[in-house]
């Protein structure tokens, strides 16, 4: 499967740097090459997400068309919320509830929980929807996990160490994190 069927048409993408998506498609295309292109360290996503005490960091986001991510556990989905949530996304259900504020979703599907990142409102809001796999799958979605989601956004562990301190210290009890234990 290449990238362009993963995230949809390269037209219908948004805010994306040409030299990123050519280096993010080589990667992820399905011929075979000899060489691996590595994108430089100062070109990385990484290096424009922004991290303070108090504004929510920011990821630049690639749109991907028909996707919904399978979160095995409570804590790839927390990861998946933050992540959703540092990239602007919000349940279609209501645009003022931000991922992190919400838990119901794995609470009823566990396992089974996917979550849908492809629509986007008419005034370009990004927003995430819910179900389990067997709904997306019917519905010919591509099922990906959250470590594919994360090599496609180029999003690696030090982002996540990153976005977990921020969260940890700044919304330490949010939704997304599953019931509190004793």
């Amino acid at each position: 499967m290449t990238l362009n069927q993963i995230i949809g048409n390269k037209e219908k993408t948004s805010r994306i740097d040409t030299e990123l998506w050519k280096k993010i498609n080589e990667k992820y295309s399905d011929t075979k090459k000899e060489t691996t292109t590595q994108i430089p360290k100062k070109n990385t996503l990484e290096q424009k997400i922004t991290y303070n005490e108090i504004e929510k960091p920011k990821i630049p986001w690639i749109y991907m068309k028909d996707t919904a991510i399978n979160s095995r556990t409570q804590k790839e989905y927390d990861t998946l919320m933050q992540i959703l949530e540092s990239a602007e996304y919000c349940w279609n259900f209501d645009s003022k509830i931000m991922p992190t504020k919400y838990n119901n979703v794995w609470k009823f599907n566990r396992e089974q929980t996917s979550i849908n990142i492809s629509a986007i409102t008419k005034t370009n809001k990004k927003t995430c929807g819910y179900s389990d796999i067997e709904y997306y799958k019917k519905n010919g979605y591509r099922i990906i996990s959250n470590q594919t989601l994360y090599d496609i956004q180029k999003i690696t562990p030090e982002i996540i160490k990153k976005l977990n301190k921020w969260y940890n210290t700044n919304k330490p009890d949010r939704a997304s994190k599953g019931p509190k234990t004793k």
